[in-house]
């Protein structure tokens, strides 16, 4: 059973062997961070996806200056759709967030400690306290060698069976979790790997059944590995007083149409590929998105 895992993307900048640079994967991760975010304490947070904008929103609470650099015209833009992004992206605003757009950080300013950031385009920010998410690593290097696909985490079929680069499927190796990459019917036969918090739960849940039929010499071993496999994925973010619930794939639309509530305060989005429904968001209204469940089936 291969359960190892991500760890966090790290900046690669000349002047990077600097204190005050964190990143959020672990508990320590948070313990050593939540010391660090005193009043008025600057925190650039680099990166502006969920994590980066939760850390953003508990920074602010915590009385930090914070500004948060992101690559993309706003932050959550992938997961989110432009319209709903923009929303959020005012509302941090709105709590004194601020954000540097379509930039990237080159270099770090300081001698032992971080005390500033250089941007792509040759602005400086000041900081006492640098968090990079950046995103994540699969922990697959240790598996080469091997034969096995491991291009972007660990290829498996449906029933977590972990394949090598013909397409053959081991009978005994298996791989769960955030490393796994698999195909969700639902919405097409494409392998994805995705890091949403209820995969480990799901894949796991899955392999264990398959091992214990395979183990047993099962009679019912070919309709186990036949039982058709597409858990949901889901994702929630609470970042000041919007609490965002989300089932589906949204990355995957083309279109984001508003279906219930107002933009400014409590809504939910649908998101479309064509005339297919691949996602659902919503800012509130927490028993509307949750009626989007069963529409996946």
């Amino acid at each position: 059973m291969i359960a190892t895992g991500l760890r966090s993307k790290r900046l690669s900048v000349p002047n990077g062997e600097l204190a005050s640079r964190f990143a959020l994967r672990t508990l320590e991760d948070a313990i050593s961070i939540r010391a660090e975010l005193t009043s008025g304490k600057k925190v650039v947070i680099v990166g502006g996806g969920f994590i980066g904008c939760e850390l953003a929103a508990t920074a602010v609470k915590l009385g930090c200056n914070v500004t948060v650099v992101h690559n993309a015209a706003h932050p959550m833009l992938r997961p989110l759709g432009s319209e709903l992004a923009q929303q959020m992206q005012s509302r941090h605003e709105a709590m004194g967030v601020t954000f540097k757009l379509k930039r990237s950080v080159i270099d770090l300013i300081g001698s032992t400690r971080v005390a500033g950031v250089l941007l792509d385009d040759g602005s400086v920010i000041e900081a006492d306290v640098l968090i990079e998410a950046i995103g994540s690593h699969a922990n697959v290097e240790w598996l080469s060698g091997n034969e096995l696909d491991r291009n972007d985490g660990v290829l498996v079929d449906s029933a977590m069976r972990v394949k090598n680069r013909a397409g053959h499927a081991f009978p005994n190796v298996f791989a769960i979790g955030d490393i796994a990459r698999f195909a969700y019917p639902i919405f097409d036969l494409e392998p994805r790997r995705i890091e949403h918090w209820n995969m480990p739960t799901e894949t796991a849940k899955r392999a264990a059944s398959v091992i214990a039929s395979f183990l047993n010499n099962s009679d019912n071993y070919p309709a186990i590995l036949d039982d058709k496999f597409s858990p949901l994925p889901s994702f929630w973010s609470d970042q000041y007083d919007n609490h965002l619930l989300a089932f589906g794939l949204p990355t995957l639309a083309d279109k984001a149409t508003l279906v219930a509530g107002d933009i400014s305060g409590e809504c939910v989005f649908e998101y479309t590929r064509g005339e297919q429904l691949v996602g659902v968001c919503g800012i509130g209204m927490r028993s509307v998105v949750q009626s989007y469940r069963s529409k996946f089936i």
